[in-house]
């Protein structure tokens, strides 16, 4: 994936762009050549003393003071809004991706408290929300910049409900995705001061704002509405790659598929009789103590303090047998006697128990707290 953000002079960018029908390419081109075919961020495109400075736009704590995380209900936006000059063409963007993998952008565009402007489309299906963010950001301001009306207007105000953009539309640092539009977006933003318009109205410019989303505000409720739409649109493309995001979320799946393929390739038997069929990226039996844990793992592979284990690996000092006189086994303690007369037991039958108190979270923790109580380590099935 890092290779596909390398500025174009890297040592590894030739190496990893290498698409020649070789026979003899590296390990790497040979691995690469596997990846689909998808944008190129170039980190190094703008020197660092142009990044957040050449396009930077400080926010306006007095004016901008509903740019607020804990702010959900759209009422201090309200309020805002009632203070930006009416002639200022308020712009509502958003992007959509539909449960059949379609995505579209939507923007609306406002004037004088009168929708003077809606519009929508398609993108290809490589792309991620944000990747249509940018997009829908793109084609409002330069649909904006092209309105009749702009030529009365002093400010465009852009506004989203996705903070990443919002917070890092003037800044080059950490673009990381759809970097082409996103460049193209700055540069529709430089154009909107060359407008025409007229004598009396000032240059100003471009302001980009977070709002909060599904809260009630009508440009943004109508622009997610036009991208929904948009998402529903066909679209066609010859070549089509992923954006840098989509990439990202492949390799995430792919590598998703491929451990539970492995998975299911060398899952143990037992694992099969507990019924244990996923690989969580963190199980919450990890929550238990280490003690606990142990006793779980052990209790589910069977290598532990068991007679079979000392058997298969030799050990002469070891005590095979249960204080009961029963040969340990990994499912001993379910038939031991002993622990049957102390209680505590939960309630089921055996093939009921065994997935529920060794395949499941929930179930080893109150196996956990059963084996405490009883006290079945410490003073029945000793070492």
């Amino acid at each position: 994936m890092r290779t596909r953000k390398l500025d174009p002079y890297h040592p590894l960018y030739k190496r990893s762009h290498d698409r020649t029908t070789n026979p003899a390419l590296s390990r790497l081109s040979r691995f690469l050549k596997k990846i689909p075919s998808s944008e190129k961020i170039n980190p190094l495109l703008f020197p660092p003393w142009e990044r957040g400075t050449t396009f930077n736009y400080s926010f306006d704590k007095d004016n901008l003071d509903f740019f607020d995380p804990s702010d959900s209900s759209g009422n201090k936006f309200q309020t805002f809004l009632n203070r930006v000059p009416k002639n200022d063409i308020q712009l509502y963007t958003d992007g959509s991706k539909n449960p059949e993998g379609g995505v579209g952008i939507g923007y609306v565009i406002y004037q004088i408290d009168r929708q003077v402007f809606r519009g929508s489309g398609p993108l290809c299906v490589h792309n991620v929300p944000y990747d249509a963010e940018v997009h829908a950001v793109l084609h409002g301001i330069r649909t904006a910049t092209n309105l009749p009306t702009a030529r009365f207007a002093k400010d465009l105000w852009v506004f989203t409900d996705n903070k990443e953009l919002a917070s890092k539309f003037y800044s080059m640092d950490n673009i990381r995705s759809s970097q082409k539009a996103h460049i193209e977006a700055l540069e529709a933003a430089k154009m909107w001061k060359s407008r025409l318009r007229l004598p009396h109205i000032d240059v100003g410019q471009v302001k980009i704002c977070w709002i909060p989303g599904h809260s009630g505000i009508t440009g943004n409720e109508q622009a997610d509405y036009e991208a929904k739409k948009g998402s529903f649109l066909s679209y066609h493309e010859d070549n089509p790659s992923h954006s840098f995001s989509s990439l990202e979320k492949w390799h995430s799946l792919k590598l998703l598929r491929t451990k539970e393929v492995w998975w299911k390739t060398h899952l143990h038997t037992n694992y099969t009789q507990l019924e244990i069929n996923t690989i969580p990226a963190f199980p919450k039996e990890l929550l238990l103590s280490r003690k606990a844990l142990g006793r779980i793992i052990s209790l589910r592979t069977g290598h532990g303090d068991f007679a079979a284990y000392h058997k298969r690996f030799g050990h002469t000092n070891s005590n095979e047998n249960c204080l009961c006189g029963s040969s340990k086994t990994r499912l001993h303690l379910f038939f031991c006697r002993i622990l049957r007369r102390r209680g505590y037991r939960p309630k089921g039958s055996i093939n009921q128990l065994l997935p529920k108190l060794l395949g499941t979270p929930e179930g080893a923790i109150l196996l956990t707290k059963w084996l405490e109580q009883t006290k079945f380590f410490e003073e029945i099935c000793t070492r």
